[in-house]
C-alpha cells in the first residue's frame, strides 16, 4: 500500500468516533476496489471509462458491505450522512430547507423537525450558535428557557458578539444595550460561558433533558391549546360526548373518524392520491365528501326522513357541516336521540360499504333495524340487560289474553298478526292486516300491541294479558316508558287504553310460543290486505295451535 493510503487510513483512525471509523473505512474500502476494478476493465478488456456507472457501482457495494457486515453504522451514518450530502452539506438539520425536489422522507423530517425547533432549548457554550432573539436560551430559574425580547436589528446576532474577545466574560456595556433591564439579572447569575466547548442543545420538557414521543405529543398539545383556547376546550367537550355514547364499541371509532377527517370517502382517498371515481356510487354525483355519503345523497336524506331523527339543515343552499350538525344535535337534551343519530350515522356508512364492496343493497328498513339494535341507551339499559323477560302466570281470571306479533320486510310496511283466547286458551278471535309506514320491527310489534288492546275493547274486555316476543318493547311497557320517537306517539296511544281498562299486563314470550301470530303477521305482510277481523282462523294458520 502506498504512502498516501496509509496518510488516509491513519486519517480515519483519528476520527475517534468508533462508528464513523467503520462506515468511512467501508466507504473507502469499497471505493479502491470500484476504481481499480474499472481501471483493469478499461486496461485489459479495453474498454471504455465510465463515471456514472462506477459510481453506481461503489454506492451498491457500499450498501452491500454494511448488511453483509451488520455494521450498526447501516443503520445511523449512512442514512445520516446521504440526507446530509443532498439536502445540508453546509449547514445542520436545524438551518436546512426544504431544497429542490425533495423525497417524501424529507419533507417528513422537516416537520418533525419544526416542532423540535419550538421546543429545544440551548445551553450556552462559545455562543456562537445561539441567536439572542430567536432562540430559546434564557433561563427563568423554573426550569424553562426562552428567547431574549430584543429589537430587530439584534434578533439575528449571535450570543459570542455580547462578549469579549478571547475571553468568557460578558461585555456588559453590550448587554445593557441590547437586552431589557428585567432579563439582566438571568444573564449575570444563572449563565457561565464556556468557550472550550460548543453551544448545546436540549430538550428541557422531557426527563432528563431528552426527548420522548410523550413529551413531544405534550407540547404539540399545550402549543395548540394556546393558540385556541376556546376551540380546544369545545373539542375536549365533543371527544367526551363521543366516548360517553351508550352505543357499540363500532359506532364511537366511526364517529371519531368523521371528526377526525379520516374516513374514506372518494374525496379523502383522492387527495391522498389514490387514483379512483370519485362520485358516489349511489347517485353518480361528482364528488362524494363526508356530508353527501352521510346525509346529502338522496339515499341518506329518505334514510333520515324515514328515522325518528328530524333535525336536518333548514337552508339547502348552506348546508351544515358535519361538526355543525353534530353540535345542533348535541343540543337534544335527550341522550336518546344523541345514541340513535350515531348510530343511524354509522349505519349509513355501513350500507354504503355493503353497496362498494360487496354489491349488496340493503333496505332502509333493515338499516333502520341495525341502527336500533347498535343503540345500547334506554331499552337496553343495565336493569334490563341484566333480569330477563319475565311472562305472566295465565292461571289467574283475566279474561283474555292478546298475542300480538308484526312481520316486517324490505318494504316500508309491517304485516301485524293479533289472536285472542281466553285463560282456557280456547279462540275468541283474530285480526291481522297490513300497515303502511312501518320501518322498525319495535315500531311493528307496538303497532300490533295498539291493534290488539283496540281489538280487546271492541270485543268489551277490560281485565287483559299482553303478550309479545319482542323484548324490548316488553321492558317499555312493563317499565311505561316514554320514547322520543316516532315509538312514542304509538306508546302514549297504548297507556292511553291502558288507563281506560280495569286490568292490563304486559307478559313476554318466547318465539317458538308466538308461532300462530307470527303466521298471521307474515300472511298479512305478503297479501298486503287491509285489517281482517273474525272468529274463524283462516285456512293458512289452521294447522297451527294456540298457545
Amino acid at each position: 500500500m502506498n504512502h498516501k493510503a496509509n496518510e488516509h487510513l491513519l486519517a480515519f483512525m483519528n476520527l475517534g468516533n468508533k462508528e464513523d471509523i467503520q462506515f468511512l473505512l467501508v466507504v473507502w474500502l469499497c471505493t479502491i476496489w470500484c476504481i481499480w476494478k474499472e481501471r483493469n476493465a478499461c486496461k485489459f478488456n479495453q474498454g471504455v471509462w465510465r463515471k456514472e456507472k462506477l459510481v453506481a457501482e461503489i454506492k451498491t457495494r457500499i450498501w452491500g458491505w454494511l448488511e453483509a457486515f451488520k455494521l450498526p453504522c447501516i443503520t445511523t451514518n449512512f442514512r445520516r450522512w446521504s440526507l446530509k450530502a443532498r439536502y445540508f452539506p453546509r449547514s445542520d438539520i436545524l438551518t436546512a430547507n426544504q431544497a429542490h425536489n425533495p423525497s417524501f422522507v424529507w419533507r417528513s423530517l422537516l416537520v418533525g423537525r419544526d416542532l423540535l425547533v419550538k421546543g429545544i432549548a440551548w445551553r450556552v457554550g462559545d455562543g456562537k450558535r445561539i441567536r439572542i432573539g430567536k432562540d430559546a436560551w434564557l433561563p427563568d430559574g423554573k426550569g424553562n428557557f426562552k428567547a431574549a425580547r430584543v429589537q430587530d436589528p439584534w434578533g439575528d446576532m449571535k450570543i459570542n458578539e455580547l462578549l469579549f474577545d478571547n475571553a468568557p466574560a460578558w461585555d456588559m456595556q453590550k448587554v445593557e444595550t441590547i437586552l431589557p433591564r428585567d432579563e439582566l439579572w438571568k444573564i449575570t447569575e444563572n449563565l457561565d460561558v464556556n468557550l472550550g466547548s460548543p453551544d448545546r442543545p436540549l430538550w428541557p420538557h422531557g426527563k432528563g433533558n431528552s426527548y420522548s414521543v410523550k413529551s413531544g405529543y405534550l407540547l404539540v398539545c399545550s402549543l395548540k391549546n394556546r393558540e385556541e383556547p376556546s376551540s380546544s376546550s369545545d373539542e375536549s367537550s365533543l371527544w367526551n360526548w363521543v366516548w360517553g355514547l351508550a352505543v357499540i364499541p363500532k359506532v364511537k371509532l366511526f364517529l371519531w373518524k368523521c371528526l377526525s377527517g379520516c374516513l374514506p370517502t372518494a374525496k379523502a382517498l383522492i387527495s391522498r392520491s389514490i387514483m379512483m371515481d370519485p362520485c358516489c356510487r349511489r347517485c353518480d354525483k361528482p364528488t362524494e365528501t363526508i356530508e353527501h355519503a352521510l346525509r346529502d345523497c338522496p339515499w341518506a336524506t329518505f334514510l333520515w326522513e324515514s328515522s325518528p331523527i328530524r333535525l336536518q339543515p333548514t337552508n339547502p343552499r348552506a348546508p351544515w357541516s358535519l361538526v355543525e350538525w353534530i353540535g345542533k344535535i348535541r343540543e337534544v337534551p335527550e341522550k336518546e336521540v344523541h345514541c340513535l343519530f350515531a348510530s343511524v350515522l354509522w349505519t349509513c356508512w355501513y350500507a354504503r360499504n355493503l353497496l362498494v364492496f360487496q354489491n349488496k343493497i340493503l333496505s332502509h328498513s333493515d338499516c333502520l333495524v341495525i341502527a336500533e339494535r347498535a343503540t345500547l341507551s334506554n331499552p337496553l339499559s343495565s336493569s334490563m340487560v341484566s333480569s330477563k323477560p319475565t311472562r305472566v302466570d295465565c292461571s289467574r281470571a283475566a279474561q283474555v289474553k292478546i298475542n300480538c306479533d308484526a312481520g316486517v320486510g324490505s318494504g316500508a310496511g309491517a304485516g301485524l298478526g293479533i289472536a285472542l283466547c281466553d285463560v282456557e286458551n280456547n279462540q275468541v278471535g283474530f285480526r291481522m292486516g297490513f300497515l303502511k309506514g312501518v320501518f322498525t320491527v319495535e315500531e311493528g310489534e307496538a303497532h300490533a300491541v295498539l291493534e290488539g288492546l283496540s281489538f280487546s275493547v271492541e270485543k268489551g274486555f277490560t281485565d287483559i294479558i299482553v303478550e309479545t316476543d319482542c323484548q324490548r318493547l316488553f321492558w317499555r311497557l312493563h317499565n311505561h316508558e316514554d320514547d322520543l320517537s316516532l315509538l312514542g306517539d304509538i306508546l302514549k296511544e297504548i297507556y292511553s287504553i291502558v288507563d281506560s281498562l280495569n286490568q292490563v299486563e304486559f307478559s313476554w314470550c318466547p318465539r317458538e310460543d308466538n308461532c300462530v301470530v307470527d303466521s298471521l303477521a307474515n300472511y298479512a305482510f305478503v297479501s298486503r290486505s287491509g285489517f281482517i277481523s273474525s272468529n274463524v282462523w283462516p285456512l293458512s294458520v289452521n294447522s297451527s295451535l294456540m298457545v
